[in-house]
């Protein structure tokens, strides 16, 4: 994408002595920064002290490493901002906001805290929204561009005076300099409000058909497959449209009616429309042909009623027969018009019905489809109603019909997108092992205890009279700590350290170990609040993860709870029941029952990969391995093991 197709235009606020901020641009790289320090009496400022003096000098750091950089990707990005913000002093607050457009892909950026937002037709949402206040805490993104989108990056202190609403408003059919005149004012009216910054950015294809962007090593005549199906979606009604109909009110050519004649002779003197010319739906010509014999034999009963009273047929007029001809005709007439006119607005509902629900799933499809890599939140909206839609809609059509299958088609492409996918119930990917693969699992075979945790030498489990350890070498077991825990949520072991979690008390307990004894303190800080209720396994690499049966992951380090979100993942979590890290390995490790898989996260919760097994779904427990590729599975009484890529 060209330079001339960024359009953009900035706000910044007047510095103060205790707040600054500026916005910066150089070819495609965006971004703006603010510094705040805590207000004080008005007295003289050196330039080491001046704000302004370290944001400039900020700004020409990174534009020092960035540009340094052989290859510009969400990494190497990531690591020139935070060498930038390393310098910033513990007294100062840093919000720091960034973009930069590589082709057509999208890096974004939030350093300390700030806002990032996209506009893409009709919808608008935020893309990132941190507040973490500190710069060694950094959170991005990275998606494709479409034609139209606008991007607001703005500075924390700007999210505070302009609302979203007053945001979102604004950007209905302006210019990135419309926008930037309509919210100036609401910065400028502020005091001291002099680390407010925002840049206004929209992006404007030359080019005939942007409907979605691919990857850079698509050629021009390559098109994504997001954009194929959306063609295909527009010109899909029109390919249903039938061939020209026979008008309800055109009088049809009838032969003769004899009465004498049988009925398989009159079908041979009258031939039926054929379904391909009024394009009317399986069976309905036998429902006409059904219905005018129908008729047919009615009409002969009345010669039959003749007979039976003995009526010769030279005393009945020439007159009359042809009154009665005449008669029966129109009846047919009717009879089969009516039948015709029936199911030609039966097969116009339908065509009707059928391109609204496609139309409407289609639409939603691609916005979702679209929005998956810049905000998984309103892309799974999107993709939620078009499974609605077509859910709603799926049974009005009739079995086997070319509608009911494009319908089936396209929800099973709405499904897949949602990570519906029906797993295998077999145990693919799983084969099992010897009980010696895992000394662990293997004695949890015959425990009936739910909560296990290991370290190097000795495993432990919860017990109804508190923690017992079993050793690794002989097997030996000991009670190390007696009590009653009441409903656990789950037990860690660090170092030599055991930690429980208690889900009455909303607490996680801490038993230090000192000569072969356990003293027993509280890890959570007094002003924590955290519900626990629902925690069903614990795993600890210094920071202690919380897995819940709703899916939700908490972490804590040193008592605090820290920001954890789950991201990527297509398809929620359900009925999670084990959890696994230490401080050796990369990753955290989830058993999924639910959805018979395992989960890979990295540590900042960004979805990895999965692993799906018919064998997890009666799953107790596991043992990962990282080093040697494997996971080991404990399901029905045996052990699987699963490879790694």
């Amino acid at each position: 994408m060209a330079d001339s197709n960024l359009n953009f235009s900035s706000i910044v606020a007047t510095p103060t002595h205790h707040s600054w901020s500026q916005a910066y641009n150089a070819g495609k790289l965006f971004a703006v920064l603010s510094l705040e320090k805590e207000k004080k009496e008005e007295q003289e400022v050196t330039p080491s002290e001046d704000l302004g003096v370290l944001g400039k000098d900020l700004l020409s750091t990174f534009e020092q490493e960035f540009f340094t950089l052989e290859t510009k990707d969400l990494s190497s990005i990531k690591d020139a901002i935070l060498r930038t913000t390393s310098k910033i002093p513990g007294s100062v607050r840093c919000s720091f906001s960034c973009a930069f457009l590589a082709d057509s892909v999208l890096y974004l950026f939030v350093a300390g805290s700030g806002k990032i937002y996209l506009k893409r037709e009709s919808k608008f949402g935020s893309i990132i929204d941190f507040s973490e206040n500190r710069p060694d805490s950094i959170k991005s993104a990275s998606g494709y561009l479409q034609n139209g989108d606008i991007l607001i990056i703005e500075t924390d202190s700007f999210s505070k005076i302009v609302s979203l609403q007053n945001l979102a408003d604004s950007l209905d059919n302006q210019t990135p300099s419309e926008i930037t005149e309509t919210l100036a004012p609401r910065v400028h009216e502020k005091e001291d409000q002099g680390a407010a910054a925002a840049i206004i950015i929209s992006f404007k294809e030359e080019a005939a058909d942007i409907s979605a962007l691919g990857t850079e090593d698509q050629t021009k005549e390559e098109m994504p497959v997001a954009e194929v199906q959306s063609e295909k979606a527009t010109q899909a009604p029109e390919e249903e449209s039938i061939e020209e109909e026979t008008p309800i009110d055109e009088e049809p050519k009838l032969p003769p009616t004899r009465l004498s004649q049988e009925e398989d002779e009159i079908d041979d003197d009258y031939p039926l429309p054929q379904k391909e010319s009024l394009n009317f739906g399986p069976g309905v010509r036998d429902d006409i042909r059904g219905g005018r014999r129908s008729f047919l034999r009615r009409f002969k009963g009345i010669g039959g009623l003749l007979s039976q009273r003995r009526m010769p047929v030279s005393r009945i007029g020439r007159s009359r027969r042809t009154l009665l001809t005449v008669a029966g005709v129109i009846i047919l007439v009717i009879l089969v018009s009516s039948v015709l006119a029936i199911n030609q607005r039966n097969a116009s509902e339908q065509k009707a019905l059928f391109s609204k629900v496609y139309a409407q799933a289609q639409t939603k499809y691609e916005e979702g489809k679209n929005l998956l890599d810049l905000n998984e939140e309103l892309a799974n909206e999107s993709l939620s109603e078009a499974q609605k839609i077509l859910n709603e809609n799926k049974d009005k059509f009739k079995k086997g019909s070319e509608e009911e299958k494009k319908i089936q088609a396209l929800l099973s492409e709405v499904n897949k997108s949602l990570g519906g996918e029906t797993q295998s119930s077999s145990p693919t990917g799983a084969k099992e092992v010897a009980k010696s693969e895992s000394k662990y699992l293997s004695l949890q075979i015959d425990n009936n205890s739910s909560h296990f945790t290991q370290n190097e030498n000795f495993v432990y489990f919860v017990s109804s009279s508190g923690v017992t350890r079993v050793d690794k070498g002989n097997d030996d077991e000991e009670a190390v700590i007696e009590k009653d825990f009441g409903s656990v949520g789950g037990i860690g072991a660090y170092l030599s350290n055991i930690y429980v979690l208690e889900k009455d008390s909303d607490s996680i307990l801490k038993f230090a170990e000192s000569e072969g004894k356990f003293t027993e303190s509280s890890y959570l800080s007094e002003d924590v609040e955290a519900d626990l209720s629902k925690a069903t396994a614990v795993t600890i690499d210094g920071s202690i993860y919380v897995l819940s049966s709703d899916g939700t992951i908490k972490e804590f380090l040193r008592g605090e709870e820290q920001t954890f979100d789950v991201t990527g993942l297509k398809k929620k979590l359900s009925s999670p029941s084990k959890i696994f890290t230490s401080r050796d390995i990369d990753n955290i490790y989830i058993l999924d029952k639910g959805n018979s898989r395992i989960v890979v996260l990295n540590k900042e919760g960004v979805f990895q990969s999965e692993y799906p097994s018919g064998v997890l779904k009666n799953a107790k427990d596991f043992e990962v391995l990282e080093s040697d590729k494997k996971v080991l599975v404990l399901s029905s009484g045996k052990i699987f093991q699963i490879d790694l890529k």
